[in-house]
């Protein structure tokens, strides 16, 4: 098992948030992408999805932009929501995302439930 930091964007306070994480990471890659490798990750916390994806983005990226990549996906579902309160005909939903950082290298991931289908890459 690993302990990392665990930061979330709150869109309400427009603030970011951060708590211990504990989690098992599967060192293997799961799929691989253009922009991201992927990896299994299960959360030991208590609460919420056990099953997430864990994303490294490649090459590196900075963490102000994995940050803004974050609150930009959080504002697009709170933006959502408001639409959803209406009943259109199909609901509109966006992946939660948060980031995890871990490491030596104090490296982000951004990591997200895990797909019931296994993505494709």
């Amino acid at each position: 098992a690993e302990t990392g930091v665990k930061h979330w964007y709150d869109p309400v306070t427009q603030r970011w948030h951060s708590t211990p994480f504990s989690f098992v990471l599967d060192h293997q890659p799961h799929s691989h992408g253009g922009a991201w490798t992927a990896y299994r990750l299960e959360s030991l916390a208590y609460d919420g999805p056990r099953c997430y994806l864990a994303k490294a983005a490649k090459p590196p990226r900075s963490h102000e932009a994995q940050c803004l990549d974050i609150e930009l996906q959080v504002e697009c579902q709170a933006v959502a929501d408001a639409f959803n309160a209406h009943r259109p005909p199909k609901h509109v939903a966006f992946i939660q995302h948060f980031l995890l950082q871990c490491g030596r290298a104090e490296e982000l991931l951004a990591v997200e439930p895990f797909p019931s289908e296994p993505p494709k890459g």
